[in-house]
């Protein structure tokens, strides 16, 4: 009898490391792996300035899979929206090839898949991607909406150029219907998500910094009518076309997590904020407000995470163009950010695919934030700094219709003189110049005016009463490129092109909502023919007889 179990034992022995080495053997292949599924693009807003991007794969079998894409174009990385299909390839981490390796050997099984080893993970793996493909959303082409009129001071030639067109693209949403959750980590909680007397904030983070009747101030412009909320915001910036408003849309009361649980298979804590904890600790959300409130969430398209105060270190993350037919579009904000209506305005723009408003500082160096005309910008996380859309994040969400000027409604040795209406009083404002129909690759240039009023109304006098001019490479509504302000033109201020023989001059006010600019497209030196024809051919904003270069051709 004991011989008989010594030569079990061996067998047993013999048959571990027959399964090991062949395991082994057969681990190769999930040293690199190519995986598809659907993108989920989340953009971090920092609190100290800075921004970051997390991408990652949802396979068919709904296991998570961060993506480190460093590698890739950046250019690529910018288009990624959340939603669309794409395939990658590429290497696990460490950290994650061990795991792999280790579950394969626990589990003793040569043909096991990739999608059942992944399950059995307890943590999100992690992919170092060398390529990736993607699927990305159609753009909308512009709708035209008018010829636009002759221009005020045209000058017209004997074969004047077509008139330009007035376009606009696709309104983003009429209703931006919002399920707002104030989020608590305590020691002790009920069914229901309630805290249980005597409990205190889970270790790391503070209790929940704004009760649900404050984040409704916040919110709805139904409970604070005189000053600037979330959907006082959407609903003036847009001229009443974009709605956030208590008919379609929901501030739940408090919910209170335990410190720590699994979601997925994954576990989360408030004690840490990585991936895993701020989408385990929605997931946990999204459990009791369905299964033990029985709040039917998926009337909501977008979920917005109040979350306490603790580790994390941003503002704000949203996901990046997520309209909710594949995932939730999930929104996240810190504790000490809960009343502040622009940042939810952000990141819910973030979602509807808006990217950030940038500029140059003086030393030429770019700040993806740096446009404070826009509450894509640093004004978003300012006090008292409420205010609208740029006229490129605008045209983009549907919100402005805009005067369209090509090579063709803009010929060489042309000067085109028009209004700019306000973008903060009327929808029909700014104007456009696709530049690159004569330069191959230049970005489209926005020319927009601002005044304090609506939801520009705390625009500062160093902005308001201003044209300024922008870029963006954005080529339709569902296209999340960022906005570069290029200046700011006080009156007879030029900013030029010369690349593109572009120069744009503000001319006068036609009235307080509406300036005057002339745009002009350089063909050269003044001759006998442009001088007589009254053309201004160098674009020095003078022609004919007012033009000191025409003296030479009496």
């Amino acid at each position: 009898m004991r011989g008989s179990s010594s030569a079990a034992a061996a067998a047993a022995v013999v048959l571990a490391f027959m399964v090991c080495f062949a395991g082994a053997r057969e681990l190769k292949a999930w040293k690199s792996a190519r995986l598809d599924g659907r993108a989920i693009v989340i953009h971090q807003d920092l609190k100290n300035g800075t921004s970051g991007r997390i991408v990652s794969l949802v396979t068919s079998k709904q296991k998570r899979v961060l993506l480190s894409a460093s590698s890739l174009s950046p250019a690529l990385l910018e288009s990624l929206t959340t939603g669309v299909p794409i395939s990658v390839g590429g290497s696990w981490d460490d950290i994650t090839s061990s795991a792999l390796s280790s579950v394969q050997g626990l589990l003793g099984l040569l043909g096991t898949s990739l999608d059942s080893l992944l399950d059995q993970l307890n943590f999100t793996p992690r992919l170092l991607v060398d390529d990736l493909t993607a699927q990305l959303p159609p753009q909308a082409a512009p709708i035209v909406e008018a010829v636009a009129q002759d221009g005020p001071l045209r000058k017209l030639l004997a074969d004047p150029p077509p008139d330009p067109l007035l376009v606009a693209l696709p309104l983003a949403t009429a209703a931006v219907k919002t399920l707002v959750i104030p989020i608590g980590g305590v020691t002790s909680t009920s069914f229901g998500g309630n805290i249980v007397s005597g409990a205190s904030a889970c270790s790391g983070v503070a209790m929940p910094s704004l009760n649900p009747t404050m984040v409704r101030r916040t919110v709805f412009e139904e409970f604070t009518p005189d000053s600037p909320t979330v959907g006082s915001t959407f609903r003036e910036c847009s001229m009443n076309r974009t709605l956030l408003n208590q008919d379609t849309s929901y501030v739940a009361q408090t919910v209170y997590t335990k410190c720590n649980g699994v979601s997925w298979g994954v576990p989360w804590k408030y004690s840490t904020c990585t991936f895993d904890d701020y989408n385990g600790i929605a997931d946990e959300v999204d459990r009791i407000l369905r299964d033990e409130r029985n709040l039917n969430i998926s009337q909501y398209t977008y979920k917005v995470y109040l979350m306490p105060s603790g580790p994390c270190g941003f503002v704000g993350m949203g996901m990046i163009g997520c309209d909710g037919s594949v995932f939730d579009c999930r929104i996240w904000i810190a504790g000490d950010w809960w009343g502040n209506a622009q940042v939810y305005v952000h990141e819910l723009s973030h979602n509807l695919y808006l990217a950030h408003a940038g500029s140059y500082n003086s030393a030429g160096t770019f700040d993806e934030y740096g446009d404070w005309t826009c509450y894509m910008g640093y004004a978003s996380a300012s006090n008292n700094a409420n205010r609208c859309a740029n006229l490129p994040h605008s045209y983009q969400l549907g919100w402005s219709s805009i005067m369209q000027l090509d090579a063709t409604s803009l010929p060489k040795g042309y000067t085109y003189t028009a209004y700019v209406a306000s973008n903060s009083v009327f929808r029909r404002a700014g104007l456009r110049i696709m530049a690159g129909t004569w330069v191959s690759g230049q970005d489209p240039i926005y020319i927009g005016y601002r005044t304090a009023a609506n939801g520009d109304v705390q625009l500062p006098s160093s902005l308001a009463n201003k044209v300024h001019i922008y870029t963006s490479a954005s080529t339709g509504n569902k296209d999340p490129k960022m906005s570069v302000l290029r200046s700011t033109l006080l009156l007879n201020d030029v900013w030029s092109l010369p690349t593109a023989g572009l120069y744009i001059k503000r001319i006068a006010n036609f009235s307080p909502n509406q300036a005057m600019v002339a745009i002009c497209r350089k063909w050269g030196a003044e001759n006998a023919t442009s001088c007589a024809a009254g053309v201004d051919n160098d674009c020095n904003f003078k022609a004919g007889v007012d033009d000191p270069a025409c003296a030479a051709f009496p």
